[in-house]
């Protein structure tokens, strides 16, 4: 699987996520999408099918972030100016807490490479402006 693929795999399941408050809960979340993954047969549902290995490292990375939001928003929170972090839409604030967990924590990834990620990925999965938005927002924390 691509980085590209992994990270529309993160965002789907940030979304699925950001609906519930408690880490167990969210925890819970990302266990549901993999098995739902695993029994998809639909095309439209599945980005990519995920390999056992993927799912491994899915589920760790999804973690990792999980367990780092509270950094990420308050970074996310020094940028946005203007904007509470509830007033952002979730598909648009998935792809920020992915890109800046990436920027922070991922040193095989280099921020530009992050930010360019995100705003592929708000092209493809958010409004018509998020993309500059997320660039913005990203370019911000660099």
């Amino acid at each position: 699987m691509t980085r590209r693929v992994f990270r529309e795999h993160c965002l789907r399941m940030m979304f699925c996520i950001s609906f519930y408050e408690e880490e167990e809960e969210r925890i819970e979340q990302i266990e549901r999408y993999l098995e739902l993954e695993e029994e998809a047969e639909e095309e439209s549902f599945s980005v990519e099918t995920i390999e056992l290995s993927e799912r491994t490292e899915l589920k760790k990375r999804m973690e990792d972030i999980i367990g780092s939001i509270g950094y990420i928003d308050e970074k996310l929170s020094e940028v946005t100016t203007g904007w509470s972090l509830k007033r952002i839409g979730r598909v648009e604030l998935g792809i920020l807490r992915i890109a800046c967990y990436e920027m922070k924590f991922d040193s095989n990834i280099v921020a530009n490479i992050a930010i360019n990620e995100a705003v592929e990925l708000a092209k493809k999965y958010a409004g018509d402006e998020a993309h500059s938005f997320v660039n913005g927002v990203l370019a911000k924390l660099v």
